[in-house]
């Protein structure tokens, strides 16, 4: 059967408060925007693709409104300038990646197209229009969202699994955060209540220390890890858990018992920050006493979530998933030599 082109999208909102709010914002659903996604050609583009021009469409948007003296839009237009976009040659050595990067060109292109015709606008010193608008733009906007991106996941409270993306998220500051495979910091945020992003640091910090945070699930393997660096961010991982894993070749994996097989401190930190759950990719964060008085009841109790339990300082929940874990059931099962988990399941 032939494939039927594909159909544009109708954008829906939660309410005419949002979509009035994205239709003022260049860098949401504005106007220019959703003129250009008009042009771009979607016929048979994978979503992942349609995604890219969606960004891609929206930074535009946001570049004519800096051309056009919005002095905001030009502060955010900058702000992305300045984001890193890695180490681009090896990057684009993925032949995968590279070849899907000159597909969106060629499918952005009418965009840029329209871009370019857009006389009445008054250039500004601080951009230049010839520098930005062809396909060199393109590859530097894909680039710089795929190193700084974060993903905003399905909330676990509507019943998707974890790991499910929504969307990705653009942040100046928290971008900055460099990468390390023991972090000392999680990220926790709640996209359906704020776009606010905020970091919990994981144990007491010392002044000065250098705030980090990792790039990927912490129970991945070194090799994945070294891949992710080196493909997606260009750089190659020298952290004390990558060194010590490379020098004594072990791996952050369960063996037969579901003991990690790793030694000492690294061994303690992963099982004591792994979300409990095996299946969830989240981190287990600290739950200051201010929030224990907020949690609210979800009413079976059986599933070792936010239960409205009397929890206490060293409970943890984990930042996917929601699941909670008090201390005394850590220690349980660090003694046990389980999982963590207190082999209760939290009851």
């Amino acid at each position: 059967q032939p494939r039927q082109p594909r159909q544009p999208r109708q954008t829906r909102f939660c309410g005419e408060a949002c979509r009035a709010a994205a239709a003022s914002d260049p860098a949401s659903h504005s106007p220019m925007a959703c003129a250009l996604m008009q042009v771009a050609r979607v016929e048979d583009a994978t979503d992942e693709t349609v995604s890219a021009m969606l960004f891609l469409s929206r930074l535009c948007a946001l570049l004519l409104s800096a051309r056009a003296g919005d002095a905001g839009a030009l502060r955010r237009y900058e702000a992305f300038l300045s984001l890193s976009d890695g180490n681009r040659d090896i990057i684009l050595e993925d032949r995968e990646y590279a070849g899907w990067l000159e597909e969106v060109c060629h499918r952005f292109a009418p965009c840029l197209a329209e871009i370019n015709q857009i006389d009445e606008i008054d250039e500004i010193d601080e951009i230049d229009e010839n520098e930005h608008v062809g396909e060199e733009f393109v590859k530097m906007a894909c680039l710089k969202d795929l190193v700084n991106s974060y993903g905003i996941r399905v909330p676990a409270a509507l019943g998707a699994d974890c790991g499910v993306l929504r969307g990705t998220a653009l942040y100046e500051e928290a971008s900055r955060f460099n990468h390390e495979c023991l972090p000392n910091v999680a990220r926790c945020d709640d996209f359906d209540q704020s776009t606010s992003m905020k970091f919990i640091a994981l144990h007491d910090l010392p002044e000065g220390e250098e705030i980090t945070q990792s790039y990927f699930p912490l129970d991945w393997g070194v090799s994945d890890r070294q891949t992710r660096c080196r493909t997606v961010y260009g750089f190659t991982c020298t952290c004390p858990r990558c060194v010590m894993d490379e020098r004594t070749v072990m791996d952050s994996v369960m063996d037969d018992d579901g003991m990690m097989d790793l030694d000492g401190y690294i061994a303690v930190f992963l099982l004591k920050y792994l979300c409990v759950d095996a299946a969830c990719e989240g981190t287990m964060v600290p739950l200051r006493p201010l929030m224990v008085s907020e949690m609210v009841s979800d009413g079976d109790g059986d599933d070792g979530r936010n239960d409205g339990r009397n929890l206490i300082d060293g409970t943890h929940a984990c930042n996917v998933c929601g699941r909670v874990r008090t201390e005394a059931e850590f220690l349980r099962g660090l003694e046990s030599g389980g999982d963590g988990d207190g082999g209760d399941g939290g009851d």
